[in-house]
C-alpha cells in the first residue's frame, strides 16, 4: 500500500507563520532589552567635605581606600595610578573590569572628589554602602552625590 503524503490543512502555514513571527518578535524584544542593559553607563560623584586632611594626604591610604571601594561595589581592579603631589594632594585612577574609580584630594581644603563609572549600574543600597564607606575612611559625614546613567 502506497500512503499519500500527508498534506497540511491550508490555515495550518497561517498559523505557523504567526507562531515563527511571534518568537521572533519576542527574541528582537529581548536583544534589545539586553543590549539597552549592556550599554547603560552609571556615573557617580561623591564629593567629599570636612574630611580628614592627613587622611586625604596619603598616598597609599587614598589607594587602598579606592581598592577597598571597588571591592564593596563588587568591581574587579585591573590596574591602577597614583600621584603625590607637592606641597599636598594625590591623586589615584583605578582601572576596573567594568571602567573606572578615582579620587583627586585637596586635604589643604579638607575634600575630595572621588568618581566611579561602571557599565554595571549600582543599586541604592550599593551606592549608601559606599557613601558611609568613604564617611568612615575619611572621618566625614558631608559626602553628597551624584549620579547619572548615560
Amino acid at each position: 500500500m502506497i500512503c499519500a503524503p500527508h498534506k497540511p490543512a491550508s490555515h495550518s502555514g497561517w498559523f505557523i507563520g504567526i507562531s515563527i513571527a511571534s518568537s521572533l518578535s519576542r527574541i528582537k524584544s529581548d536583544i534589545i532589552a539586553y543590549t539597552m542593559q549592556m550599554e547603560q553607563v552609571q556615573a557617580l560623584i561623591f564629593t567629599i567635605r570636612q574630611a580628614n586632611a592627613t587622611r586625604l594626604n596619603d598616598l597609599a591610604y587614598a589607594e587602598k581606600t579606592v581598592r577597598m571601594l571597588a571591592k564593596v561595589a563588587g568591581l574587579h581592579a585591573l590596574e591602577s595610578v597614583s600621584h603625590q603631589f607637592s606641597p599636598q594632594g594625590v591623586s589615584v585612577s583605578l582601572l576596573l573590569a567594568e571602567s573606572h574609580a578615582t579620587i583627586h584630594t585637596w586635604p589643604e581644603s579638607c575634600g575630595a572628589y572621588l568618581s566611579i563609572a561602571t557599565c554595571r549600574p549600582l543599586s541604592e543600597d550599593t551606592i549608601e554602602t559606599l557613601r558611609q564607606s568613604i564617611a568612615d575612611a575619611f572621618y566625614t559625614n558631608t559626602i553628597t552625590i551624584e549620579s547619572a546613567i548615560l
